[in-house]
């Protein structure tokens, strides 16, 4: 028999080893314990990292679209507005145009009108010196008055005509401004498809910008 000094030695030694063990096993639960609520907060964390992922993916989607529907919309505003544009260049074009022909018009009648008066006036001249028994010959002071009285109504049409002329030329000037204004207007239209495409390249260059700067974040 074992002597009782070395069973109560073996006797205090095993409780102890259970004890040591079941401490040791109750280590390694706490720790796969906490290793398990790790992983579960690792997966959360994953997961709502992609889902703002996925939200921000969304986000930028709807900023690209919301750009292209007001690039297309501004484009047809800018359209609207050059046609309007270059309508009233145009219908300012023709009014200056009738206006010079008005002038011109205008101008040809008071030269008639004036000639008619002058005509008038040598008429009486005539009348008068015949009343009186001047002779009326190529020479002489009733002839020199008669051709002066014909050389100055000659010469205040030919002023009215070129006056006219004059007044027409600048309506004419108006209207081939008007009609510059008019093409320069039309050269204002912009496709709505490249309004589109500038809108696009813009996205994609932004996006890749942040991109790379996230990128370079991370690293």
């Amino acid at each position: 028999m074992c002597p009782p000094a070395l069973m109560a030695a073996f006797g205090m030694a095993a409780p102890a080893a259970a004890a040591g063990t079941a401490a040791a096993a109750g280590t390694a639960a706490a720790g796969a314990a906490a290793a398990g609520t790790a992983a579960a907060a690792g997966t959360a964390a994953a997961g709502a990292a992609a889902a703002g992922g996925g939200l921000f993916s969304g986000l930028q989607y709807l900023k690209v679209g919301l750009s292209l529907v007001g690039s297309i919309m501004g484009a047809r505003a800018q359209n609207d507005a050059a046609a309007y544009n270059a309508a009233i260049a145009r219908n300012n074009a023709a009014i200056a145009g009738q206006q010079a022909a008005d002038a011109r018009g205008r101008g040809e009648e008071e030269a008639r009108q004036h000639g008619r008066v002058v005509r008038e006036l040598a008429g009486t001249q005539r009348s008068r010196y015949g009343a009186g028994n001047v002779v009326l010959d190529d020479t002489g002071s009733a002839h020199d008055v008669l051709a002066g009285t014909a050389q100055m109504g000659a010469e205040d049409q030919a002023n009215i005509r070129f006056n006219a002329e004059r007044e027409a030329w600048g309506h004419e000037m108006q209207a081939h401004n008007a009609r510059l204004n008019a093409s320069l207007a039309q050269s204002t239209r912009v496709s709505p498809l490249l309004a589109v495409g500038k809108t696009l390249i813009g996205s994609a260059t932004t996006a890749a910008d942040r991109y790379y700067r996230r990128q370079m974040s991370f690293s």
